[in-house]
């Protein structure tokens, strides 16, 4: 594997618990606050240090396991949502109040928050996780999952969340299988939320919830859209707004038009040739004029999305396959602002977007893609024309 970098447990060991006093429950082992509302631990269950993997478990397990499978699997077909803070959170078990189980929100926040970084510390692979909000960081070691007695794919990461399978499964179709859970996924080139099934011996890096209270989240619903430039954004609640409309459509149901990966022109005006994308050396683009149609065509307010700012529209708002003005495809619907966007399918019944991220290989870039019945993030060639759904910032 490349050598990136090497860090020190040093730098990593720089971020301190710098909370005032108050009458919150406070953390008694050390922990970083990454701005996710939650602060994290730095080191996994069963460490020693913030570069020894710890211990693995099963889903709901709160006892170390050498042997993984279905048979012994406490929780492998019980009805659960969440298990962060109870009696099948090992976190909360061994370390004690305040200490839980991440759940798939806040370590989906965390990838969006964060900045991650692949390095090599001493003998261990993993990502320096560190918030541009506070300045701290911490270190998440890959080591594989355990299945029956035998580790695989040790230069991955895997790491359980408190969340059971919320429904979409890894290859974006939607299920209602009950034995599987949330676990965070790492790799050189990738991270992202995964369905795994619930028995597969996976690390824990627990959180410390030191709120007093349970906060509502406040969002301002007096402007549950607004026009920018000459389109308009609608608030779903998340971390941008999105347009109603595809670039270049003038309705929600109707396709905008078609872009290769990094082009600023339509397709059928495009200069470029296949052979010129395959080696185009354009990284994450968004809001980039050259690159991002989106900013070029609509203002700066306005960009492509990127590969994370999908994966939350995709987990945070509520998706149902329906019919407008005789048009298939997906009403997507804020679980905090109640308001709507609308992604039309073609004829064939699907539908994909860019993303402004690449992928592992210059080749290659992330789209959006969906029919009835599956959603989900893929890979595929730059020189595709693919339609641009753009997204705009608050601010």
């Amino acid at each position: 594997m490349k050598r990136i970098t090497v860090l020190s447990v040093a730098m990593i060991l720089m971020a301190t618990n710098l909370f005032a006093q108050s009458s919150k429950p406070k953390p008694d082992r050390e922990c970083v606050d990454l701005g996710t509302g939650v602060l994290w631990a730095t080191m996994n269950v069963g460490a020693g240090s913030v570069t020894e993997l710890g211990d693995y478990y099963a889903w709901g397990d709160v006892e170390e396991r050498k042997i993984f499978n279905k048979s012994i699997c406490e929780l492998y077909d019980e009805e659960l949502d969440e298990i962060g803070g109870g009696e099948y959170d090992v976190a909360r078990t061994l370390w004690g109040e305040g200490w839980r189980l991440p759940t798939r929100d806040e370590v989906m926040t965390l990838k969006m928050k964060c900045k991650w970084t692949w390095v090599k510390n001493g003998d261990v692979w993993g990502y320096i996780v560190e918030s541009e909000e506070t300045g701290q960081y911490m270190f998440l070691p890959v080591g594989g999952y355990y299945y029956e007695a035998k580790k695989y794919d040790e230069y991955e990461g895997y790491y359980w969340t408190a969340s059971a399978d919320n429904g979409i499964t890894e290859g974006g179709v939607l299920s209602t299988a009950i034995y599987d859970a949330q676990c965070l996924y790492m790799s050189e080139i990738d991270r992202y939320l995964m369905r795994r099934d619930r028995y597969y011996g996976m690390l824990i890096r627990p959180v410390f919830d030191n709120s007093v209270e349970e906060v509502e989240e406040v969002v301002d619903m007096k402007e549950p859209s607004a026009m920018i430039g000459n389109y308009r954004a609608v608030n779903l609640g998340l971390s941008v707004m999105w347009a109603d409309t595809d670039l270049g459509a003038h309705s929600e149901t109707e396709f905008g038009d078609y872009y290769c990966w990094g082009d600023i022109v339509t397709e059928d005006k495009s200069p470029y040739k296949r052979d010129m994308f395959l080696t185009k050396g354009c990284g994450e683009f968004s809001g980039n004029p050259q690159f991002d149609a989106a900013t070029a065509e609509r203002g700066s307010r306005w960009r492509v999305p990127t590969y994370e700012e999908f994966e939350e529209l995709k987990y945070d708002c509520d998706w149902e396959w329906t019919t407008v003005n005789g048009v298939e495809g997906y009403k997507v619907t804020s679980r905090k602002t109640n308001q709507s966007i609308f992604l039309p399918a073609s004829d064939s019944g699907s539908g994909r977007y860019w993303t402004s991220t690449p992928a592992g290989s210059s080749m290659s870039a992330r789209n959006f893609k969906y029919s009835d019945g599956s959603i989900y993030v893929t890979d595929d060639y730059r020189y595709r024309a693919l339609r641009i759904r753009p997204v705009a910032d608050y601010k």
